[in-house]
């Protein structure tokens, strides 16, 4: 060995010393450059993130809620400094260390230039890297927090015999720091490489052997932290990995019997080779540099030897192999659904009695026939007053009458701003004069006027209520609702516009608590910056003359967005309702749920595996003030959160009576619910497995009021009172029905009792051949006198628009109610409910109520063209039942001719009218005429 090569092995072990990386002053010039990127973006950002949260702070505080902004903020900034500084510390040891081993710059000032040019560029870079990762980590505060307060479900997993609270709190936060770990090292490995080939390739000489083993040493390095991260990887996060789709959801039998194996194997092949590579940075060898493909290599073979076994082994006995996780699966996601705890039941409907009818006439009685869309419209046309008050989508509730428990519709008055003429939509406007609503409309569920409208106990401005029974409205005002979307000023020095008289304008001032003093100065400044943006100086609401000592800010006045604000880990269901509590205030209720896709073997809907209606929400329409109630104490994610924000949520038994009367089954989790119950309403695996007993939820012809278009699709949950399954009173229940999936029969039932929240799942024998809603649907579209009616009614300006169905168990049947509205295709349309269609086993009548299409279906039977097998004579149509024929009517005495005139008469009237009342009324003179030539004529 020559001497020169005894002196290039001596310096290719030469360990890397200080003055190699700190040369230069490379490490100052990094720091000042990547320190000038932060002060420029703290320049730019830190002012309106300082105003923000300070207006937080001071909302928060006015709640009486400091300490639960306190430790969101806390968290996001511990989270942010901590790894943005990882990620800052990480990326700048990667140049400084790459920098040291590959920048040989000779006497080169072009070389020694672009490297000053380099080191300021990765600050830069560095810099805004660390301060997105930093952003991106706060943004998961809370996995952290829930990861740090995990609770015990008290239910094992049967493959690690782990509790199912270290999947769902434990495992979101491990794959959380894996996803950031891998982040870094990418970008890690991008920078590295990129150095490298530039110190290389801007070096005046060439690159000496020993230059390429120093690469080699931190290629090593780096290799090593990579390689220890994927056997992390495979002690601590691939084993427990419960939530792979495929036939078995979970861990099935090539996970348990293959992958498992593997996976310890694998990570220690690679922890081996992270120490061997570690070692290699010291020798810096290409020999040990190429142990980096052995655990490349074996995860290929790992892989591999999976699949040989899931093709070999498990596919060919599938159902077997996948037995006992098949059952897993079955379990897991139905007690994640929480169906497990429902009540089945068989049901087999027979053919509507008149002695179902007198047994359940409660039931019947108050079966909804109004139409919420239909009923919002109206309000819109009749309620609305001015044109800066408009209604949302109505709601429906029950509401305790002397006497009987009775569902209503109802609709908030509020506040659209956007709706003001332009020129009347000014700063002041907005944000001192219009700041709320007024009152609202209620009407019951099952009775209409003779022209078909609602009846309503409760409208106008003032409040006029003509229902004995209800509370009276107290405070009709409302400053926080559906549609209240803006901030605004009280106890400014102008009242607010208010119209509590109906023939002249009022005003009014905000006497409630809410509010955040605007004050002056500073304070006053960062308000107005931070809701106005622009220049501080200049915004409208620091330099308004309007604002006095008292003045007080109202911000997040949309309900959905103030309840998010203080519990941003609730999912709200989309639909609040308006309560009006016995002390006549306006409050608004809302369902919040707690969630997982981490629950082991249970299969997502929505993304979710998990969810409890843990919470109900009670926002005052007037105060705004938010009160939590833990209305599912068992639920381990709503513990966890009790404890991480204590005294934020209140025990179930604090809840009013008079609000605990209103609590409802929301329509977003039962319908989550109701698509995993599809299959998984099967409890038996191989059934299961075959698929031979998968459901659909039942479909509908329904009208959508904002686009004007017919649809037809799965049916959402329908909200009647009703008194099932043997039960002594009545209850508010929300009913699902399903189809055998691709055929029109139905299948089940489920039906969630409001008051207790059990929910009663009904099962079809599946050789019933219950009739559906499609069918029920096809049944009356074509029968004769329906399909000619609804032909004249459907033209002209006017439409038939079908209404929302109902399916109700009525004692050994079922009763199918479907509503008809008429409405004219103009812009201001009044719709007018016609007809109530009514339906039983092949079987459908209607009439103009409810009580007369009972009528009709008990006296007429059928009415469809279907055919109907007559008492002892199988395969014979008997003739319909003949139309009663009205006495004592005007036209009695008339001639044939005459009766033939008046009707075409009638007739031409009906299509010409604009107005669907008249339009009704002259239909039914016609149809009244032909009952009377028809009895004179009687078919031979």
């Amino acid at each position: 060995m020559t001497t020169q090569d005894q002196s290039s092995q001596l310096h290719d072990r030469t360990p890397v010393i200080m003055s190699d990386v700190l040369s230069g002053g490379a490490i100052v010039r990094y720091l000042i450059w990547a320190f000038l990127t932060l002060l420029v973006v703290a320049v730019l950002r830190l002012g309106a993130l300082a105003v923000h949260v300070h207006l937080n702070i001071w909302w928060f505080e006015s709640l009486g809620l400091g300490n639960v902004y306190g430790r969101i903020w806390s968290t996001q900034e511990y989270l942010f400094l901590l790894y943005g500084i990882l990620t800052f510390l990480f990326l700048s040891l990667i140049f400084f260390v790459t920098r040291a081993l590959a920048n040989r710059p000779g006497p080169s000032e072009a070389a020694r230039a672009a490297d000053r040019l380099t080191t300021i560029i990765t600050g830069v870079l560095v810099a805004l890297i660390a301060l997105v990762a930093g952003h991106a980590m706060a943004g998961q505060w809370q996995s952290y927090l829930l990861a740090g307060h995990a609770q015990p479900f008290g239910v094992r997993d049967p493959i690690h015999h782990r509790d199912v609270g270290f999947y769902v709190f434990t495992m979101p936060w491990r794959e959380m720091l894996a996803a950031f770990v891998a982040s870094i090292l990418v970008l890690g490995a991008i920078e590295l490489a990129a150095l490298a080939t530039l110190y290389t390739r801007i070096s005046p000489f060439q690159t000496e052997r020993s230059d390429v083993r120093r690469i080699v040493a931190i290629g090593s390095l780096f290799a090593a932290v990579f390689f220890g991260y994927l056997a992390w990887r495979n002690f601590f996060l691939n084993p427990y990995d419960l939530d792979r789709p495929g036939t078995v959801f979970g861990g099935g039998a090539s996970f348990v019997h293959a992958s498992l194996w593997w996976y310890p194997i694998v990570g220690v092949v690679q922890l081996l080779s992270a120490l061997v590579l570690l070692i290699n940075v010291g020798l810096r060898r290409f020999g040990l540099a190429a142990v980096a493909a052995v655990p490349i290599i074996v995860s290929i073979v790992a892989g591999s030897g999976e699949g040989v076994f899931q093709k070999f082994v498990v596919a060919p006995n599938e159902l077997s192999a996948e037995y006992k996780y098949l059952g897993y699966t079955i379990d897991f996601t139905r007690r994640a659904y929480g169906m497990d705890g429902w009540k089945a039941r068989e049901y087999t409907p027979h053919a509507l009695a008149p002695s179902d009818i007198s047994h359940d006439a409660a039931t019947i009685a108050d079966a909804r026939i109004a139409d919420l869309g239909a009923f919002t419209q109206v309000m819109r046309q009749r309620q609305e007053n001015r044109t800066y008050y408009t209604f949302n989508q109505a709601d429906i509730d029950r509401y305790r009458l002397p006497g009987s428990l009775r569902q209503v519709l109802l609709a908030a008055r509020e506040m659209a701003f956007f709706q003001l003429p332009d020129q009347a939509q000014t700063w002041v406007n907005q944000h001192v004069k219009f700041t709320h609503g007024y009152g609202l409309t209620m009407a019951p569920a099952n009775t209409v006027t003779p022209d078909g409208q609602p009846v309503l106990w409760i409208q106008n401005i003032p409040v006029q209520e003509t229902q004995p029974g209800l509370p009276p409205v107290v405070q009709p005002r409302i400053y926080f609702g559906e549609y209240t979307n803006s901030w605004v000023m009280v106890n400014a020095t102008t009242p607010e516009f208010d119209s509590s008289q109906a023939d002249q304008d009022t005003t009014y001032r905000y006497a409630g608590p809410d509010g955040v003093p605007v004050g002056s100065g500073l304070k006053r400044l960062s308000i107005a910056w931070a809701l106005e943006g622009g220049i501080p100086f200049f915004d409208k609401l620091n330099i308004s003359g309007y604002i006095r000592p008292d003045t007080r800010v109202l911000l997040h006045r949309t309900i959905t967005d103030r309840v998010r604000a203080i519990a941003p880990w609730l999912e709200l269901d989309p639909d609040p309702y308006l309560v009006l509590r016995k002390d006549g205030h306006l409050v608004w209720m809302l369902d919040g749920m707690t969630s997982s896709d981490h629950y082991p073997y249970s299969d997502p809907t929505f993304g979710d595996n998990y969810r409890r209606n843990s919470v109900k929400v009670v926002v005052d329409a007037y105060t705004g003030r938010a009160t939590f109630y833990a209305f599912d104490p068992a639920d381990p994610i709503l513990r966890a959160w009790s404890s991480i924000f204590p005294g934020l949520l209140h025990p179930l038994s604090a809840m009013p009576s008079d609000l605990r009367a209103h609590i409802k089954y929301p329509d977003s989790y039962l319908t989550w619910q109701a698509l995993a119950f599809r299959r998984y309403h099967v409890t038996d695996i191989t059934s299961y497995y075959n698929g031979d007993n998968q459901w659909d939820i039942e479909s509908s012809s329904s009208y959508n009021w904002d686009d004007g278009q017919t649809e037809t699709g799965p049916l959402a949950p329908v909200w009647t009172t009703a008194r099932l399954f043997g039960e002594q009173s009545d209850s508010f229940f929300s009913i699902l029905p399903f189809s055998v999936r691709g055929k029109a029969t139905m299948a089940g039932y489920l039906a969630a009792n409001n008051n207790t929240y059990h929910v009663t799942a009904l099962d079809m024998p599946r050789g019933a051949q219950t009739m559906g809603a499609t069918q029920f649907e096809s049944l009356y579209r074509q029968a004769p006198t329906i399909s000619s009616t609804l032909t004249l009614l459907d033209q002209s300006g006017s439409q038939v628009v079908p209404g929302q169905l109902l399916i109700l168990p009525v004692g050994k049947a079922l009763l199918y109610i479907k509503p008809l509205y008429l409405r004219s295709t103009g812009e201001h349309s009044l719709p007018q409910l016609i007809r109530v269609v009514v339906g039983t086993q092949n079987a459908v009548n209607w009439g103009y109520t409810l009580d007369d299409a009972l009528n009709n279906l008990e006296t007429q039977g059928d009415i469809s063209s279907s055919p109907v097998v007559a008492s002892g004579q199988p395969g014979t149509t008997p003739s319909p039942t003949p139309l009663p024929v009205p006495s004592g009517s005007k036209f009695d005495k008339l001639s044939d001719a005459r009766l033939i005139a008046l009707a075409d008469q009638y007739y031409a009237e009906a299509q010409s009218t604009p107005s669907l009342t008249q339009k009704d009324r002259d239909l039914k003179q016609v149809g009244t005429i032909l009952r009377i030539l028809q009895s004179r004529h009687p078919a031979k």
